[in-house]
């Protein structure tokens, strides 16, 4: 079992598809770290305002508003979270229907028990697409430390999109790093789910397109429909974005619960029965 793990890990990470969904990440990481710079700093506004003639006074917690995260000013933000199901499923979320074509299936169970590779498969998987998004994610935030101030944040300034209705706002404002790690962590949970929601429609089709594109669309779908009736803050597209997070701990974690459920015992249910 350990073997299989390890081989579906290495083939998960180092691929072609894995480093095309870091450099996609990383460059709206990246440019978002120029773009904020340049328009979307507080003392970009500042130097506005007082070339308009107004008063302003801005406490320096700029980090809390500048990170990826954090930044209500630049499209990074908003595009980088839309597409998280996109950049998760991508690295390895077709590679079942891979194995499947080109005879890796045929061959691996005859030196390990099916439930092994579906097991390894999942994980694999689940691991690839967290790392994919976490990593451009990790590294916005890195550099942002470097470049602007860590103090505060304070709740009387406007620097930051967290106010006190937002998702674990009493943290953010107590121990802001502790804060960053648990949303990082929720984020890399969900993005390894989303992932894995390929393999499961890969027994349903034979299109990598659709199997890629499907966590998208479904989430896509599910956004739309709550955001109709008012309920868009359960959507995990929205509280996935930290600043625009507006619901419960409690939410956050059924529908991590719930996701879990339907990819890991879908998954295994459908690969197991499949190949009896």
């Amino acid at each position: 079992m350990k073997r299989m793990i390890s081989i579906e890990l290495e083939r998960s990470f180092v691929n072609m598809k894995m480093l095309i969904s870091l450099l996609i990440g990383g460059a709206i990481s990246i440019s978002q770290i120029y773009l904020y710079q340049k328009v979307g700093n507080v003392n970009a506004m500042y130097d506005t305002a007082v070339l308009y003639g107004k008063d302003t006074m801005q406490l320096p917690d700029y980090l809390w508003g500048a990170w990826l995260g954090g930044d209500a000013m630049l499209f990074n933000g908003f595009l980088f979270f839309l597409i998280i199901p996109l950049i998760a499923a991508f690295p390895y979320g077709s590679s079942y229907l891979q194995d499947e074509k080109n005879g890796y299936l045929k061959n691996v169970f005859t030196r390990t028990r099916k439930k092994n590779y579906f097991l390894a498969k999942w994980l694999a998987t689940f691991c690839s697409g967290g790392v994919a998004i976490i990593m451009p994610l990790i590294t916005n935030f890195l550099i942002m430390v470097t470049l602007y101030s860590s103090m505060g944040p304070h709740t009387e300034s406007s620097t930051s999109m967290i106010v006190d209705a937002s998702t674990l706002s009493n943290m953010f404002f107590s121990s802001p790093f502790l804060y960053i790690v648990i949303f990082y962590c929720i984020i890399f949970i969900y993005s390894g789910l989303y992932a894995t929601f390929s393999l499961l429609v890969t027994f349903f089709t034979d299109y990598t397109f659709i199997i890629l594109a499907f966590p998208f669309l479904i989430i896509l779908f599910l956004s739309m429909i709550l955001d109709l009736f008012g309920m868009s803050f359960l959507s995990p597209q929205e509280f996935l974005y930290p600043g625009q997070a507006r619901t419960s701990v409690f939410v956050i974690f059924f529908e991590m619960f719930f996701l879990f459920i339907i990819s890991f015992g879908g998954y295994l249910y459908y690969g197991i029965r499949s190949t009896n």
